[in-house]
């Protein structure tokens, strides 16, 4: 009987667990990163999964909102009430004194049921009020398009620098092949009595700390493809490769005047900037507006009676012009803080505009001295290794021990990281231009 039990339990817990799992897939809905991940694959899955652009488009669905708000006033305001009440009336209160009349009427029935119109002809106010809600709507807009630019430069950067990571590790195990090759070369001519056991000893350390450093490459490309995986907001997985996007990184010649002519044209944070700015403009407008008459057309039609049954027809159009005479100060210092937003908004604009001349000199400087830097990391990788082969040489032909090789395979290794690094930073500075020029997303997800 307790067998039977336990197997009854088992099964129960089971079936909990299959359960459990299956509705924890149903609610992951992250994507899986392909097996081998191009950079466009990775911006548009980044473009469509990014926390940053959720927040942006939840930031927009706000403004989107407030847009709707402000520009409810223009249209007519339509409304139907209906009421029925018994109600005693004590005409004294109301300083009605009748003779040879009680003071109390009632009770009796009232109904009345309408249907209310309400329409602003003048409201300037209002006006100025919804034209500075879209433009505000205009700028969330912007912003929210500038943060896929964002996006797509933080995908790249973290592309490149899984690409960086990778090749150091290629670098760094080709390294290790030749040092092992070369303990192997030193333990043959131990065992033939050429080399003696400092040289063995030698070669076979050195293979060992390139071995160290080998490891610590591989376990950052691991590291690098787990934040890239992240900032995609895929399932977190390191088991995809990189693919070769060397055409995606390709930058056309451009000189300074026209890299800040097109900045200035394509930087949507810019435009986003001065998109506030007028809105901000448009509220101080509408602000002092309210020291100006309005008008309104208000109108209702129904029926009243004593009973719902038992009723006419009634209705009432009537026109209302409002002045403000007075409204103690409230105007004025509702001005006065809506021009002190104008003024932020304007030196915001002025600090963008700025950045954004910044940017672009600052990316076209460093994608030069990048590309300068490569020139010379190429020079110097190729000589280290022309080095190199004369050292074993050199020691294969007896004419000096392993202290060439060695010294070669440093001097090879921080070549060839430098050459790695040069590079990288090229690619970086690449992708920093094209954030510069606002066409980061048109380039890196075609």
């Amino acid at each position: 009987m307790n067998q039977i039990r336990n197997c009854r339990f088992s099964g129960a817990c089971l079936l909990l667990c299959c359960s459990i799992t299956a509705a924890a897939a149903q609610t992951d809905a992250r994507p899986e990163i392909p097996a081998r991940l191009t950079l466009p694959q990775a911006v548009e899955l980044a473009l469509r999964q990014n926390t940053l652009l959720r927040l942006a488009q939840a930031q927009l669905t706000q403004a989107e909102g407030r847009s709707e708000q402000s520009t409810s006033g223009l249209y007519p305001q339509i409304s139907l009430g209906v009421g029925d009440s018994y109600q005693a009336v004590n005409l004294r209160a109301q300083g009605i004194r009748l003779p040879f009349a009680p003071a109390r009427v009632g009770p009796f029935q009232s109904f009345d049921g309408r249907g209310t119109v309400s329409q602003n002809l003048f409201h300037a106010p209002l006006w100025l009020g919804s034209r500075a809600g879209k433009m505000r709507l205009d700028a969330s807009r912007s912003q929210a398009a500038d943060a896929r630019e964002l996006v797509v430069l933080s995908v790249v950067s973290a592309y490149v620098q899984a690409l960086r990571a990778e090749t150091q590790a290629a670098a760094l195990a080709a390294q290790v092949e030749t040092a092992e090759r070369l303990h192997q070369i030193t333990a043959d001519r131990f065992q033939g009595g050429i080399a003696n056991a400092v040289e063995v000893k030698r070669a076979r350390q050195q293979a060992n700390n390139l071995r160290q450093v080998w490891l610590e490459a591989r376990n950052s490309v691991t590291v690098a493809k787990l934040q890239l995986a992240n900032l995609l907001q895929a399932r977190i997985s390191s088991r995809f490769e990189l693919a070769d996007i060397s055409s995606c990184y390709e930058t056309p010649q451009i000189d300074p005047e026209t890299a800040l002519a097109r900045a200035a044209e394509s930087r949507i944070d810019l435009k986003a900037a001065a998109q506030a700015v007028r809105a901000a403009e448009l509220s101080v407008q509408s602000l002092k507006a309210q020291r100006l008459p309005t008008l309104q057309l208000q109108g209702s039609f129904g029926q009243s009676g004593d009973s719902p049954a038992r009723n006419l027809d009634v209705y009432r159009v009537q026109g209302v012009l409002s002045v403000p005479l007075f409204t103690g100060h409230r105007i004025s210092g509702e001005v006065r803080e809506a021009e002190g937003r104008l003024e932020e908004a304007r030196a915001n604009l002025a600090a963008v505009r700025t950045q954004v001349e910044t940017d672009a000199l600052a990316a076209l400087a460093g994608l030069d001295a990048a590309g300068r830097e490569v020139e010379v990391a190429e020079d110097s990788s190729r000589l280290a290794k022309e080095e190199l082969d004369l050292a074993l040489a050199r020691y294969q032909g007896g004419v000096s021990d392993n202290t060439e090789v060695v010294n070669a395979q440093d001097r090879i290794a921080r070549a060839e990281e430098n050459l790695v690094r040069a590079r990288f930073n090229r690619n970086l500075a690449r992708a920093n231009l094209h954030r510069a020029l606002g066409m980061a997303e048109r380039t890196y997800s075609r």
